[in-house]
């Protein structure tokens, strides 16, 4: 996960089965540490038994770094620590305080993986009222820098508010010089991208996007002359 090449990668939703302990962590595949919620519960809930959640998560982090080199924790795709972070679903509590709770949980898998390539899958901005806004999806990712993540991978959205998550397909003008079976629509990858802009500017580690695009190769020449040090994608929802 360096930043000295470009590089692409595909989200998926659950590691390929491992039947066997392997004597070389796999250095290609990276791994999202995720804390899944039900949009409907209160995130709040989980707060009494915060110690052992961590613990959880340390423990998980763990097994992982038995078998996968790149590890990321998850404060994106609407997963309990995003929830947790956001002050439209976190009302109670200061910035201060979501950032400073959701950071510990991060150093805490950092301390006990100090080897280990550990970043944070972070939404930077929610893209609906009340939600995260870019200037404190700025300073979490700064936060995290400081707390030893070693990349950022960069998303914006929640599912609460779709029609800026997930864009609808858009008609493509086809150009003189194009074969005739060029798709007739794409996802445009310039929402994909934008979220994370303001990371790159200001973070001295590598910062990828993560985001859904149909033609990803074209997303990721984008990407690369923006500055992002790769992109991560996963397929458009139907």
């Amino acid at each position: 996960m360096g930043d000295d090449h470009f590089a692409c990668g595909v989200r998926v939703d659950e590691l390929p089965r491992d039947n066997g302990r392997s004597d070389h962590a796999d250095d290609k595949t990276l791994v999202v540490i995720e804390f899944p919620v039900d949009p409907h519960d209160d995130a709040r809930r989980f707060l009494s038994s915060w110690d052992e959640l961590c613990a959880e998560a340390v423990r998980l982090a763990h097994e992982v770094a038995k078998h996968y080199a790149n590890i990321a924790l998850s404060v994106d795709e609407d997963g309990l620590l995003q929830h947790l972070l956001s002050p439209r679903t976190q009302i109670a509590d200061s910035f201060d305080v979501r950032l400073s709770r959701v950071a510990h949980l991060f150093k805490s898998i950092r301390a006990e993986l100090p080897t280990t390539a550990l970043g944070v899958a972070l939404c930077t901005e929610e893209l609906c009222p009340g939600g995260l806004d870019p200037l404190a999806g700025l300073n979490a990712a700064l936060a995290f820098e400081s707390a030893g993540a070693q990349f950022i991978i960069a998303s914006g959205g929640t599912r609460d508010f779709p029609a800026l998550k997930w864009r609808r397909p858009t008609r493509q003008k086809r150009r003189e010089h194009d074969a005739l079976d060029t798709p007739d629509t794409y996802i445009s990858a310039e929402l994909f991208l934008q979220s994370g802009l303001w990371l790159l500017e200001r973070l001295k580690i590598p910062v990828w996007a993560h985001g859904e695009v149909s033609d990803s190769a074209g997303a990721a020449q984008i990407a690369r002359r923006l500055g992002y040090s790769g992109i991560l994608t996963s397929k458009p929802q139907n």
